[in-house]
């Protein structure tokens, strides 16, 4: 049996958790928990998160900023 809160109260959570810029377990409220290594492909960017508490999630990830390094091959 899931003890998982309604979809409105999970909405609320994960939505938070987002405003905090991820630094907490969206269920518990952590900072316990370990981020994994991440993947993409063509669709994006995501890491696998594990809690102390047993929640798992997935963080995604979108393009904010592009900074150029080099240009062209310049010195």
């Amino acid at each position: 049996m899931s003890n998982r809160p309604p979809d409105e109260e999970l909405a609320a959570h994960i939505k938070r958790h987002i405003d905090e810029d991820g630094v907490y377990c969206p269920a518990c409220g952590s900072d316990d928990y370990h981020m994994g290594h991440f993947e993409c492909d063509a669709s994006g960017v995501w890491a696998k998160c594990v809690c102390a508490c047993g929640t798992v999630w997935f963080d995604s990830f979108t393009l904010a900023r592009t900074e150029i390094v080099r240009w062209r091959g310049e010195l």
